[in-house]
């Protein structure tokens, strides 16, 4: 059984209504070891002028400590946060990093050229090539962020809202950047996350499977569990599928991160 769900959402991000407590109270009954907390930081929306609501980050910690106590030691809580790229944003990222003592932290790229390809505009009048490709150059830029992070979230989180009917295949281009992208994430060391919050695009984890073969080919062994849950019922979706994955591309453990270090636990 997966041990830890480590990319979840409560009230506190501006696209959830769930109380922290009952997100926590559900991890726990599925048997979960840990759970993540990991409040949106959308500092890309505000570097290109896109509305947003922002995260209270003084508020999560409050009660976030005030849960942790009260669900210790059945269920350990940490303490993570999801920063959506952008370079001109990296100076604040760097201080919430200094501000703030998180567990860890997911990199994750949302707004691309000033539109989130979660949203049908992103697309409209482009083309597949063009669309996907901005998604995955911005990925692999995001990787040199000069701030710490532990996790590379949801890659192929384009494909979600892509209205492409053959959405899964990528091109050459695309699996070409792809490919630096995980060798950049095995060179620096960073976990690549298995997202199961796919908004019914054809595949039950983003990075799809075929995405996680070719991570595992370029030596990558870093992997997480996400199911990236804004409501209390979608905490742990499809984690059979996949530790079942894992163990079938060859993954032997799952990584958790407590004060910012690294935990291999054993796949399953």
């Amino acid at each position: 059984m997966i041990p830890a769900d480590l990319h979840n959402h409560t009230a506190f991000s501006p696209d959830s209504e769930a109380p922290l407590s009952a997100m926590a109270a559900r991890a726990e009954e599925l048997g979960f070891r840990y759970f993540g907390v990991t409040e949106h930081v959308d500092l890309d929306y505000e570097a290109y002028g896109m509305e947003i609501v922002p995260t209270d980050l003084e508020a999560c910690r409050a009660e976030f400590f005030r849960q942790k106590a009260a669900f210790a030691p059945r269920l350990e809580l940490l303490f993570g946060a999801e920063f959506a790229f952008h370079p001109d944003a990296s100076p604040r990222y760097a201080a919430l990093n200094e501000r703030f003592p998180f567990d860890y932290v997911i990199q994750s790229v949302h707004a691309v050229e000033g539109k989130d390809p979660y949203f049908a505009d992103y697309f409209e009048g482009r083309e597949k090539e063009g669309a996907y490709g901005a998604y995955f150059e911005r990925v692999l830029e995001s990787l040199d962020a000069p701030y710490r992070f532990e996790i590379l979230g949801h890659v192929g989180y384009c494909l979600r809202g892509a209205p492409y009917p053959d959405k899964l295949t990528l091109s050459p281009r695309h699996l070409s950047v792809l490919d630096e992208i995980f060798r950049a994430a095995v060179r620096r060391e960073i976990a690549v996350e298995i997202n199961t919050n796919v908004r019914g695009c054809g595949t039950l984890t983003l990075p799809t499977p075929e995405m996680l073969r070719r991570y595992f080919a370029l030596g990558g062994r870093l992997i997480t569990f996400g199911s990236d849950a804004h409501q209390p019922r979608r905490v742990g979706e499809n984690r059979d599928w996949a530790e079942h994955l894992a163990r079938e591309i060859g993954f032997t453990e799952w990584c958790v991160f407590q004060n910012r270090k690294r935990l291999l636990l054993p796949l399953g």
